[in-house]
C-alpha cells in the first residue's frame, strides 16, 4: 500500500498545479489573445477527439481495470495483455476513420452553418483522436502498474505547459493561427510519446500475446463487461461534453467559446468530489467483499455530508463573487454573459457532490454495476433530447439546463435504486443546515457593497464569508471528519504559539 498511498499524494499535487496552469490558460491567455470562435475550436478539436476516442476503444479501458488481475504475472510478461489494449482500439480507430472519410460531408454538414471553422479543421481530429484515444489506453496500463504519477503529469501538467508556451507564440505573432493548431494537436502527441518510453523504461511493454490463456469464460465475461462499460462510457461522455460539440453545432463556435470559459468556473466545484470518491473507492471494495452493509451507510453519509460541505463553500465563493470574477477576465464583456452558466454547471457539481459515492457503490457492488452503465447511458440520451431541444430555444443556457436535469435525474434514480436495494440513503439533518446556510450568505451577500477593485472586492466578500461558514459549520458539528481536522489544526497552532512565548 505504500506505493499506491505515495502515488495517490503525488498525483493529487500535480492535478491541482495543473488546474492552476489551466485556469491562466483559459481564464486569462486564451480570452486575451483568441477570439471566442477559436477559443470554441480547441474545445471542440479536444472534446470531439475525447469521443470519439472512448467510441474506437471499444471499451477496452474498462475491461483492463477490471481484468488485468487475472492477467498479472511479471514472470510470464502478463500473458501479454498489453497486446489486446493495443490491438482492440487500433480495430475501433480504423472503423471509424472509415466512417468519418466515408461520411466526411454529413458529419461536417452538421457544423457548416453555425461554426464553419470546424469544418475547415475536420480532418485534424483523425490524428487527434489516434493519439487521445492510445494515451488513454497506455495511461491506464501504467494505472495498472501502480504508475499515475507521470501520466498526471503528462496530462495535467506538460499538455497546459505547451499550449502556454504556444499561445504566447501566437501572441507575438511568430507563428499564425492555423500554426497554433497544429502545435496544439503536436503537445498531445509529445505526451504520448513521452508515456511510451516511460513504460519502457520500467520494463512493463510486453505485447507478446497467450491466447490459449483466455479461456471461452473469461472471454465470456471480458467481452460482456466491455459492451457494458462501451456504452456507459458513451453516455458518460454525452452527460459530461456533449454540450460544447453540440452547441457548437446548434449555435455556433462564438456561444461554445463563451460556454467553455463559464463552465470552467463551475466544474471547480467537482474538484472535491473526485478527491474524496477516490480515497473511499478502496473502503467500499472491501466493504462489498464483507457485505457489511452497515460500513456503506457510513461512507455513503460521510461522503455526503463531507462532499457537501467543501463543494458548498467553493459554489459559495464563485457565486457571491461570480461578476468580479469575469471583471478581471480579458473581454469580460463578451464572457459575462455566461454567468449563469457557471451557475447552472456549478449547481449540477453540487448536487453530484451532496448526493455521496453513489456511482462507486453501484460499480462496486457484484451483481448491480449493469444498472449504473444502462443508467449511465440513458441520461447520455436524454442529455442529447434535452440539448436538440433547449440549444435553438436558449443556446447556451440550454447547453448547461440540460446538463443540469441530466445529473439531477442521474442522481435521483441511483438514490432510489440504492435506498430500495439496501434500505441506505446519504442524508441527515445537517445536509439541510449546510443548504439553508450557503442560502443564506448568497443572500446577505446583496447587501454588501461593491469596490471598483475587483480583486478586494473578492478578499472583502470571500474572508468573512470563510469565516463564517467554517465557524457554523464547526460550531453546529455539521461533521465529525471537519471538526477533527479542524481541532487537530488548532492544536498544532497552539502549540505553535506556545513555543513562540
Amino acid at each position: 500500500m505504500g506505493i499506491i498511498k505515495r502515488q495517490s499524494i503525488k498525483s493529487t499535487i500535480v492535478i491541482y498545479c495543473g488546474m492552476m496552469l489551466g485556469y491562466v490558460n483559459l481564464l486569462l491567455l486564451s480570452p486575451l489573445i483568441l477570439s471566442p470562435e477559436q477559443i470554441g475550436l480547441t474545445r471542440v478539436l479536444y472534446d470531439g477527439s475525447y469521443m470519439f476516442a472512448m467510441i474506437a476503444q471499444l471499451g477496452i479501458w474498462g475491461v483492463a481495470t477490471k481484468f488485468y488481475s487475472y492477467f498479472r504475472d511479471k514472470k510470464n510478461k502478463d500473458h501479454g495483455f498489453l497486446f489486446y489494449m493495443v490491438v482492440i482500439p487500433a480495430v475501433g480507430f480504423t472503423i471509424l476513420c472509415a466512417f468519418l472519410l466515408i461520411f466526411k460531408d454529413q458529419v461536417a454538414g452538421l457544423f457548416i452553418q453555425k461554426s464553419p471553422l470546424i469544418v475547415d479543421y475536420y480532418y485534424y481530429f483523425i490524428p487527434l483522436i489516434f493519439i487521445t484515444m492510445y494515451y488513454q489506453v497506455f495511461e491506464t496500463y501504467s494505472s495498472l502498474q501502480y504508475r499515475i504519477v507521470v501520466p498526471n503529469f503528462l496530462r495535467e501538467v506538460l499538455n497546459k505547459a505547451l499550449y502556454f508556451v504556444i499561445i504566447l507564440l501566437l501572441l507575438f505573432q511568430m507563428i499564425n493561427f492555423k500554426s497554433f493548431v497544429n502545435f496544439y494537436v503536436l503537445t498531445f502527441g509529445v505526451s504520448l510519446i513521452v508515456l511510451i518510453f516511460y513504460l519502457r523504461s520500467l520494463k512493463a511493454l510486453h505485447f507478446k500475446p497467450n491466447f490459449r490463456f483466455v479461456n471461452p469464460e473469461l472471454r465470456k465475461q471480458m467481452t460482456t463487461y466491455g459492451v457494458f462499460v462501451f456504452f456507459g462510457s458513451l453516455g458518460a461522455f454525452a452527460v459530461a461534453r456533449m454540450d460544447v460539440i453540440m452547441l457548437s453545432s446548434l449555435s455556433g463556435l462564438y456561444f461554445a467559446g463563451v460556454y467553455s470559459i463559464s463552465y470552467l468556473l463551475g466544474n471547480v466545484i467537482e474538484v472535491p468530489r473526485k478527491a474524496i470518491a477516490q480515497i473511499s473507492v478502496p473502503i467500499i471494495s472491501d466493504a462489498w467483499k464483507n457485505n457489511d452493509i452497515g460500513k456503506i451507510d457510513e461512507i455513503y453519509k460521510k461522503t455526503s455530508i463531507n462532499q457537501t460541505i467543501f463543494a458548498g463553500l467553493i459554489f459559495l465563493i464563485i457565486w457571491i463573487n461570480i461578476e468580479a470574477i469575469f471583471s478581471l477576465i480579458p473581454n469580460s464583456s463578451v464572457y459575462i454573459s455566461g454567468k449563469y452558466v457557471a451557475l447552472f454547471i456549478g449547481l449540477a457539481r453540487f448536487i453530484d457532490a451532496a448526493t455521496g459515492v453513489n456511482t462507486e457503490i453501484l460499480m462496486n457492488s457484484h451483481k448491480h454495476y449493469k444498472f449504473n452503465l444502462v443508467l449511465l447511458f440513458s441520461m447520455g440520451v436524454l442529455t442529447i433530447v434535452l440539448n436538440l431541444i433547449l440549444i435553438p430555444i436558449l443556446n447556451m443556457y440550454g447547453a448547461c439546463l440540460s446538463v443540469l436535469i441530466s445529473i439531477l435525474l442521474y442522481n435521483l434514480f441511483k438514490f432510489v435504486f440504492i435506498y430500495k436495494k439496501w434500505n441506505i440513503q446519504p442524508f441527515t439533518f445537517n445536509t439541510l443546515k449546510v443548504v439553508l446556510m450557503i442560502c443564506l450568505l448568497v443572500f446577505v451577500s446583496y447587501f454588501i457593497p461593491h469596490l471598483k477593485n475587483p480583486i478586494l472586492q473578492i478578499i472583502m466578500v470571500s474572508v468573512p464569508t470563510i469565516v463564517i461558514y467554517s465557524a457554523a459549520c464547526y460550531f453546529l458539528k455539521i461533521s465529525d471528519d471537519v471538526n477533527e481536522m479542524a481541532d487537530k489544526a488548532l492544536f498544532k497552532v497552539k502549540s505553535i504559539l506556545r513555543l513562540k512565548k
